[in-house]
């Protein structure tokens, strides 16, 4: 069995693998801990199909060690291996790339990712998928919305945004012909040139029903008849 937990919050992070091997504990399976000191890839070979002398099993956690890339070059050909051996493998990480969680993934490691917020949010920038949407980019708009969901990004943060981007929209779209300036519309001008811009890949009547579908959406949201974030993707992939 194998099992990755990353991400900045270590409280979080250290209580989900109490959690996960409090039982195994009580099962009286011998504890490993291998970190950039204990670790060499013999004794990890070994570990992945050991057995005690009384056919005891091992609870293994490697902690830190993919951050470097020696040790990360022996450690991920065999994730497929600790995945399918009877030992329990817990791979603590404090940061890492995509690619390499896309590996554990195709291993059907458990992956458990713990973001505090404020890092979350100091990761990721909402209103770029505002900017994919007008721009009508629906690759991108599908790809940055699953990336904040990533990021711990609530979706009704990204509606709400999504919603305020429209509503711009909107306000520009229905400005007499000839007339549209940051003063009349009533917002300030690099908003104003942000919404004037992708206004012009909507029609007046797409605009106003994707608004109308979206806050019927959020409420369908809020009384629970639709999964939130599944709905909102399924809308990005449907109106942009």
């Amino acid at each position: 069995m194998l099992s990755l937990l990353y991400g900045t919050d270590e409280e979080k992070k250290k209580a989900e693998l109490a959690r996960r091997q409090a039982p195994l504990l009580d099962l009286s399976l011998v504890v490993v801990h291998l970190d950039d000191i204990s670790f060499n890839e013999y004794s990890l070979n070994e570990l992945i199909g050991a057995q005690g002398l009384f056919g005891e099993r091992y609870i293994v956690t490697l902690f830190g060690l993919l951050e470097k890339s020696d040790t990360r070059e022996k450690i991920l050909p065999l994730l497929q291996q600790m995945a399918d051996s009877a030992n329990h493998f817990f791979v603590i990480e404090k940061d890492l790339k995509k690619e390499f969680v896309t590996k554990f993934e195709k291993a059907k490691a458990e992956v458990h990712v713990f973001l505090k917020k404020a890092d979350a949010k100091e990761r990721f920038n909402v209103f770029a998928i505002t900017d994919a949407f007008g721009a009508r980019d629906r690759k991108r708009t599908w790809s940055l919305y699953i990336d904040a969901l990533g990021h711990d990004i609530d979706p009704r943060e990204i509606s709400g945004i999504l919603f305020w981007a429209i509503k711009n929209m909107l306000v520009v779209a229905r400005l007499p012909k000839g007339k549209e300036t940051a003063t009349l519309s009533g917002l300030s001008p690099f908003v104003f040139q942000k919404a004037r811009m992708h206004a012009k890949n909507f029609t007046l009547p797409e605009l106003e029903k994707i608004s109308s579908d979206l806050v019927g959406l959020y409420h369908d949201g809020q009384f629970g008849s639709v999964s939130f974030p599944e709905a909102i993707e399924s809308f990005l992939l449907r109106v942009v």
